[in-house]
């Protein structure tokens, strides 16, 4: 997951973060993934994404299995295809 969105980043020619929270918010922030299939949910995933790992550091024991998912289907896949067809 961090490897497909450190691949947005670096394909947009902007520099990298190093917190992973803080990695998917510079994504949604500079809305990285408008060129994936689907990228209003792509954008919902990483959001809720975002929010389990702030609630993670603080503790928080939900595992976010939903959310792993809809970002496996939405955002890594789709990325998957993209590179694919510019091989």
């Amino acid at each position: 997951m961090k490897q497909t969105l450190e691949l947005f980043v670096k394909n947009a020619g902007l520099s990298l973060t190093d917190s992973s929270t803080d990695l998917i918010s510079f994504v949604l922030n500079h809305n990285l993934t408008s060129e994936l299939s689907e990228p209003d949910k792509a954008n919902v995933a990483l959001d809720k994404l975002r929010i389990l790992h702030l609630a993670k550091k603080h503790g928080g024991k939900d595992l976010g299995l939903g959310v792993w998912e809809d970002i496996r289907d939405v955002v890594v896949e789709p990325n998957n295809v993209r590179r694919a067809q510019f091989k």
